[in-house]
Order: C-alpha cells, then structure tokens, then sequence
C-alpha cells in the first residue's frame, strides 16, 4: 500500500522533510537547578529541539548555556543572530531579548517597547503560530 505522501509527490518533488519538534521550557531563575537535572537525564538523540526561556535580570550577562552545556551531550546554543533549527539541539534565549521561530528559523530581536511596559514573560504569554510570528519573550 503506498503512502499518501508518494501519492502527492512528481517525478521532481523531493522528498518533504518532516518539521522539527520544538519543546518549550519556561522557568525563573530559580528553576536552573531543575533545568541542570532535566538536561542530565536526557538521551542526546531525542528528535526535538528544546527552547529555554529564563526570568533573568536584563543587565546581568546569561551564563545559561555553558551551565547546561556542562549537563548534556546535545549542543546549547545562545540564540542571536537566525540559525536553523535543529533537533538534538537546546536554544537559551539570552535576557532582555524577544524571541522569533518562523519556517523552522530561531532568532532574537530587540523589544519594541520600553522596560516596564512590556507584557510578563510566562508560559502562559507564549504564543505558537504556523510559520510566523513571536514565540516568547525574556525580561
């Protein structure tokens, strides 16, 4: 029985690669121990790509990454400047900085609004969408 994919697919098409699944972690600066436990026990082949997002002081320089780095075998990044995402992979989003995932791309930007006007960053305040548009922020 074929699948339906070949059906869809020409004699030109190349074969669709699937979309990468991304995990979502929000915690405050209290939760760095659990996110060190988190990353330990995980195998270095999951498929995902993992997004931290941390409350921390905006002022301060994010040693996040080399913290988790130090508790797993998949590489952690610190999000800047649009990279692919990649499964197998953890994302820290350094403070003060919102947060872009669109056509399977990670990025940060700058906030558009002053501090102390910005809407609070929680798991709540994140938003998905198809493709395009913000997907988390960081104070």
């Amino acid at each position: 029985m074929a699948d339906i994919r070949d059906e869809e697919r020409t004699e030109t098409d190349e074969p669709r690669s699937a979309k990468t699944i991304v995990i979502g972690i929000g915690a405050s600066a209290g939760g760095v121990r659990a996110l060190q436990q988190l990353f330990a026990a995980l195998p270095e082949n999951t498929g995902a790509a993992f997004v931290v997002v941390l409350h921390l002081d905006p002022d301060q320089r994010s040693e996040m990454a080399n913290i988790l780095a130090a508790r797993t075998h998949m590489p952690v990044l610190q999000v800047g400047e649009p990279a692919p995402l990649k499964a197998n992979h953890v994302y820290v989003i350094p403070p003060d900085r919102r947060l872009h995932i669109t056509n399977d791309e990670i990025a940060t930007a700058e906030f558009e609004e002053p501090r102390g006007k910005r809407a609070p960053s929680t798991c709540s305040s994140v938003r998905w969408r198809s493709n395009t548009g913000t997907v988390a922020r960081s104070f």
